[in-house]
């Protein structure tokens, strides 16, 4: 009875082994034998002879908007269609344009692999916009996050770098900015390598969908400095002036009489020297000298002494 029931069993795994094999057959046959029609959009452009360009001086201004256009109809095998996914560009050559302008230029598309055709497309030529290549210096700009209770210094290996592209484009840069995180910072100095963004005076990457702009240095090289915010008095150094008997020092004014700067945790200051240089009038703008540990931000850089002369 059990050798029945045995055979009974490898009889039917049999059978299941069988209607599988078959239909895993079915299926590969209606997968690589059977044609099908497909629609392809956002077809890219590949130009062809940008360094041509570049050595005439000329560069293009990507149009973005006219990709998104552009499509393609496709016939072929499902698994050769499968294959070919991602792989579709339209292959524009701008090797021989040799002066700025706009120009219609026909357009080369080739199936990425055998067994497929290009049944319809619905563009036979690219419009390309061709611009003189434009450079300018612009300065390097470091955003740090910022630390509650903190003051911060950054110093960089770059202060400007060379921006380059079409001049409409070039035109619109007016720094390189890097981006510091300090969210996670541990200690009062830091240190990273960052990447550079080209932006417009209010900060927007120029532009956004463009690859034709481009930094002779991509990347910039930043130490920051993490201070504890501090607020200290004021004097006024006379020692560069030499005699100051003519001056009441007990009514002489400073405005503001204090100043927020960084100081080193660790680091005990009293006071920020302004240094007087020359008396050139009863009242001076006077530079705020910086010493060890101390760190004075732009913005606190300068103030005004108001001198009272003895009569």
């Amino acid at each position: 009875m059990e050798k029945k029931e045995r055979k009974k069993s490898r009889i039917w795994y049999m059978a299941l082994s069988l209607v599988l094999a078959v239909v895993i057959w079915i299926l590969a046959a209606y997968i690589n034998g059977n044609s099908t029609q497909l629609k392809i959009k956002n077809i890219p452009i590949n130009y062809i002879g940008k360094s041509q360009l570049t050595e005439k001086e000329l560069v293009i201004v990507a149009d973005r908007e006219q990709e998104r256009d552009f499509s393609l109809t496709v016939t072929g095998k499902r698994d050769a269609l499968a294959r070919a996914m991602g792989k579709w560009v339209a292959a524009v050559d701008v090797s021989e344009i040799n002066e700025p302008g706009e120009y219609d230029i026909d357009s080369n598309i080739t199936p990425p692999n055998s067994g497929i055709s290009v049944t319809e497309k619905s563009f036979d030529t690219v419009h390309v916009k061709i611009e003189k290549l434009v450079k300018k210096e612009i300065p390097v700009e470091i955003r740090s996050s910022e630390i509650s209770g903190k003051l911060i210094k950054t110093e960089s290996d770059r202060k400007n770098v060379i921006v380059s592209g079409a001049g409409s484009e070039v035109e619109e840069v007016s720094m390189a900015v890097a981006e510091l995180d300090l969210s996670e910072a541990k200690g009062a100095e830091q240190s990273a390598t960052l990447p550079l963004v080209p932006v417009d005076s209010m900060g927007s990457p120029v532009p956004p969908p463009s690859d034709t702009i481009s930094l002779d240095s991509g990347q910039v090289t930043v130490i920051c400095t993490i201070y504890d915010l501090t607020t200290l008095p004021v004097r006024a150094d006379f020692s560069a002036v030499g005699d100051t008997s003519d001056i009441n020092m007990e009514k002489t004014r400073i405005s503001p009489a204090s100043a927020t700067v960084g100081v080193l945790p660790g680091t005990e200051l009293q006071s920020v020297r302004a240094e007087v240089r020359s008396i050139t009038g009863d009242e001076m703008e006077c530079e705020l000298i910086e010493e060890e540990g101390m760190y004075i931000p732009e913005s606190s850089r300068f103030v005004k002494v108001k001198l009272t002369m003895n009569e």
